[in-house]
């Protein structure tokens, strides 16, 4: 199952400016290659990763593109979680969302980018980021998008939650 090539993950994590010229892409690079043309079948989330892998001369019958999906029954509209909102002091507010660790290639800050202009239009707006990350790249990336969202002028209208337990993601979904 392929969601994200490593190498491409690593380059953007790492910031690498030229990616292509490292051996630690290019061994990886090969490494997920050569994985990926021995499996009897590899699916991946997307059109785009399935033409990249033909592209890399796997055989195009044994690749299947399934989307990703959620369990309707579990993730559905459902009223507004009122203690969320109070916690957060989010009641009357429009709320964007994200849910998930943090690493540079979700596009996260395009958010927090987007902020000062859609307040122009929605001036009760608030963005919640849910999530975070153990890892190195994913503390850094929420140092970042800190500072961004600082330096924006919109710290207040960020709310960084932290980790939260599984059987609570769907509350947050909620609000959102």
């Amino acid at each position: 199952e392929i969601r994200y090539f490593w190498e491409e993950a690593a380059a953007k994590v790492r910031e690498w400016k030229f990616p292509k010229l490292s051996l630690r892409y290019r061994a990886t690079r090969y490494l997920e290659t050569k994985v990926a043309r021995s499996a009897n079948q590899v699916i991946t989330i997307c059109q785009g990763l399935r033409d990249d892998l033909i592209s890399r001369g796997i055989n195009s019958s044994k690749i299947y593109c399934i989307p990703n999906g959620v369990d309707a029954n579990k993730f559905h509209p459902t009223r507004k979680d009122p203690e969320l909102l109070e916690k957060h002091n989010l009641n009357g507010c429009f709320i964007i969302g994200f849910i998930g660790a943090f690493y540079r290639y979700e596009g996260i800050e395009y958010i927090i980018r987007a902020l000062p202009r859609i307040m122009r239009s929605h001036p009760n707006i608030k963005v919640v980021l849910v999530g975070g990350g153990e890892e190195l790249g994913a503390q850094k990336e929420k140092a970042r998008l800190e500072a961004l969202s600082a330096q924006l002028g919109v710290r207040d209208r960020v709310i960084f939650t932290g980790r939260v337990p599984y059987s609570e993601i769907v509350r947050y979904y909620s609000i959102m």
